[in-house]
């Protein structure tokens, strides 16, 4: 978030519509995908993973307007998801995850700042 240096206030990033069309075009093709095929071979959990990142990573381009954090948070939800179709349904991974990605976060945003 940055500030106008003329009236001072808060000024929002602007938000691609494109990454909204995106993201519904991909949540249909995870919806279609879902209804057609049962998870029975590994590519059909291949494809639905892959669906998933794909259609969150334009939701979070077009609510955070940031690619990093987009794919950080997009990747982070399908780590959960894999740990639960693992059957790893423990608390404490959901919280060593969550430390995991914002120890992340916080290490590209103070590489930022160094350059």
């Amino acid at each position: 978030m940055k500030y106008n240096n003329i009236d001072m206030q808060l000024h929002s990033p602007e938000r691609n519509i494109l990454h909204l069309f995106l993201f519904f075009i991909f949540a249909s093709t995870l919806g279609w995908f879902i209804n057609s095929y049962p998870p029975e071979l590994f590519w059909h959990f291949l494809g639905f993973y892959f669906l998933l990142g794909f259609t969150l990573t334009f939701l979070f381009l077009f609510i955070f307007c940031n690619i990093r954090q987009a794919i950080l948070v997009s990747t982070g939800i399908i780590i959960f998801f894999i740990l639960r179709s693992f059957n790893l349904r423990n608390p404490f991974y959901s919280v060593l995850l969550i430390l995991c990605l914002i120890s992340i976060e916080y290490t590209f945003h103070k590489m930022r700042k160094i350059r």
